[in-house]
């Protein structure tokens, strides 16, 4: 605040207000692939988030944090016996498949400065990269 009594330009915007950011799918459910191999999917995901350039800029608060896009993608089943019980289900999914280095804004990690012969114009601690993960799901029955 000025003595005027007018807020500064750089204390024109709230604080921790997220970018505007959308959320894409397109997936595949596919009931029967063969006779062991049911309920499958394969699926990719487009996340969108736009720049914020409206931050709250009075006393080292918030900096304003570039736009990013990342892909994701997966695929998984059902396994199953010969009498149609489920094994298990196996699921493949990667996040951020181009290894895109970005900072999300509500994140305070952005404000370390851990890396400071970085290349990069944002210093801090960047989010995950690329991320490739297998999970097997393995139903257990106690009835008997």
């Amino acid at each position: 605040m000025s003595l005027e009594g007018k807020l500064s330009d750089s204390a024109e915007y709230l604080p921790f207000i997220p970018p505007l950011h959308t959320y894409s799918e397109l997936r595949a459910n596919i009931k029967k692939v063969s006779h062991s191999i049911i309920n499958a999917f394969v699926k990719v995901q487009l996340e969108c988030y736009a720049a914020q350039n409206r931050a709250y800029l009075e006393y080292g608060t918030e900096t304003p944090t570039p736009g990013y896009q990342l892909l994701n993608a997966g695929f998984g089943a059902d396994i199953t016996n010969h009498k149609g019980q489920t094994l298990f289900t196996l699921d493949v999914l990667g996040d951020n498949l181009f290894n895109v280095a970005y900072q999300s804004h509500l994140n305070r990690l952005k404000y370390f400065e851990h890396y400071p012969d970085d290349p990069r114009p944002y210093h801090g601690i960047y989010n995950m990269g690329r991320n490739i993960s297998f999970k097997i799901n393995v139903p257990l029955d106690f009835s008997k």
